[in-house]
């Protein structure tokens, strides 16, 4: 067996540091552009779709290492990255970034597979994450485990995070949380009102002597989602009530996301707190589809007309 020289290896390990920090891109065969730099005497890659693309990419990178903030992506604990990519990567409304920051920083954090570095991660990880929350993940002190549907949620979320670090950023070759079961979500049993109450809500909307009771009777009719009725102003109805347009909802949203987009309106309230971290908030609805024209009924009209 060939012995290796001290001095040479010396002499190679201060060639590997000497090169830390330093980069280039280049068209591979299949069209794609391959950015290659070295970090802690190591050769890494990345791919773009374009020369622009790779380049801008390169010099952030080689502008990390210099600063000494740069960390290379599979290394990452999932932790980090999760709160990395909620805050840089992903466009959603206020309400989902306020459950993506309960699902991250309160079960995530703390937990042991939030420390572990992308590229050690395995199915088996997430099978034992998910089953401590099944059986002992409440948050406030009570015995038992998240609900079925909130542990579909922190899968979905998990599993669209790492699917951006698969496929966009190209930290991992593929995503290990794929496959993962979680139980099945049983839908609540609808308790639908009787005739003999359905009339006599009617009768006590008509007669209360705020008109805003009316809007019992709309709900009744349409069953528009609460936020949607709540956010109903009178300049929404057409001439003689006969309809009304669904044009905002309110929703109570953290502030943190909400103050950040310029679609969403507060309502002042008395005696808030001003340092709260919710607040009321004006908003579009969900969907373009959630914009919508609904007609009232003969006994909304008239309660209108009273």
């Amino acid at each position: 067996m060939k012995k290796t020289n001290p001095k040479q290896l010396e002499d190679t390990k201060k060639r590997g540091r000497s090169r830390n920090g330093t980069g280039h891109i280049r068209q591979r065969s299949d069209g794609r552009w391959e950015g290659q730099y070295y970090f802690n005497g190591e050769r890494k890659s990345y791919y773009s779709n374009s020369k622009e693309e790779c380049q801008k990419k390169l010099n952030i990178i080689l502008g990390k290492i210099y600063q000494g903030t740069y960390v290379y992506g599979s290394l990452m604990p999932l932790y980090d990255y999760l709160h990395h990519w909620h805050h840089s990567y992903i466009d959603v409304r206020p309400a989902t970034h306020g459950n993506y920051d309960a699902y991250i920083e309160k079960h995530i954090r703390a937990s042991k597979i939030g420390s572990i570095p992308l590229r050690q991660l395995v199915l088996d990880d997430f099978i034992a994450f998910f089953k401590e929350k099944q059986n002992s993940g409440r948050l406030d002190g009570k015995a038992g485990g998240l609900s079925p549907k909130t542990l579909r949620n922190i899968r979905n979320m998990i599993s669209e995070a790492l699917d951006f670090a698969v496929y966009h950023l190209r930290w991992i070759e593929m995503n290990p949380c794929k496959g993962l079961k979680t139980p099945s979500v049983i839908p609540r049993k609808i308790t639908v009102y009787t005739t003999t109450h359905q009339r006599r809500i009617e009768q006590a909307a008509l007669e209360h002597i705020n008109i805003n009771a009316l809007m019992i009777l709309i709900d009744l009719y349409t069953g528009l989602r609460i936020g949607e009725l709540c956010g109903l102003l009178w300049s929404d109805f057409g001439p003689n009530k006969e309809y009304f347009d669904v044009q905002r909802i309110i929703e109570r949203l953290p502030v943190q996301w909400a103050e950040q987009r310029p679609d969403y309106i507060r309502i002042p309230l008395q005696n808030a707190k001003n340092n709260g971290k919710t607040a009321l908030y004006f908003g579009a609805p969900k969907t373009e589809m959630g914009k919508r024209r609904i007609y009232t009924s003969e006994q909304s009209v008239l309660g209108f007309e009273r």
